[in-house]
């Protein structure tokens, strides 16, 4: 698209990464403007607007002249900007892996989220940090059985100095003449 410059009777060439301006009552085209926000790119004198999980590019950080998807389950695209996603959070939204839009927290137990994918926690294991967006998974501790990537304590009457157990049948009863009445006794 063209503008008209300076009074001219002359139509010009919008610049690479700017769109043309309209007068006050939206039809003759007057000026050219830079594209600005990184949530637009401009091509062919129109200011166009990145769609949720696409990211703007190409030209001066200031007037970019393409769009392109996001990447990856590691990235998300909102507003035209790539972020990648923190560890203990998972990237969803979006049509494809390449198209994520946001990242949620991986709070559930029975995953753990890197690089914006969730993958399931094995019995024997639990997620961590407990409470927080989970990032990793670490060995059932003595005391404990784990499955479904909780931490949970050997029932009372029973103990354990084993790591890794995946049932609270593997938890040891108690010898005759012996009890516990506490829970994740070693």
């Amino acid at each position: 698209l063209f503008s008209c410059r300076g009074g001219t009777s002359k139509a010009v060439l919008v610049d690479a990464g700017h769109y043309s301006v309209t007068d006050d009552g939206g039809v003759a085209r007057i000026a050219q403007a830079r594209c600005g926000d990184p949530a637009y790119y401009c091509v062919d004198g129109a200011r166009l607007a990145a769609q949720p999980g696409f990211a703007t590019a190409g030209g001066a950080e200031d007037a970019r002249t393409t769009v392109e998807p996001c990447g990856g389950a590691s990235v998300v695209c909102s507003g035209g900007v790539r972020t990648t996603v923190p560890p203990g959070y998972e990237s969803v939204g979006g049509a494809t892996a390449a198209t994520r839009t946001h990242a949620v927290p991986c709070l559930d137990s029975r995953f753990f989220c890197v690089g914006g994918e969730a993958f399931e926690v094995e019995d024997g294991d639990y997620s961590v940090p407990v409470g927080e967006p989970r990032n990793a998974t670490a060995e059932c501790l003595p005391g404990f059985y784990c499955t479904g990537g909780a931490l949970l304590p050997c029932p009372a009457g029973t103990w354990s100095d084993s790591i890794g157990l995946t049932r609270a049948t593997q938890c040891t009863p108690c010898a005759a003449g012996l009890f516990s009445n506490r829970t994740a006794a070693t």
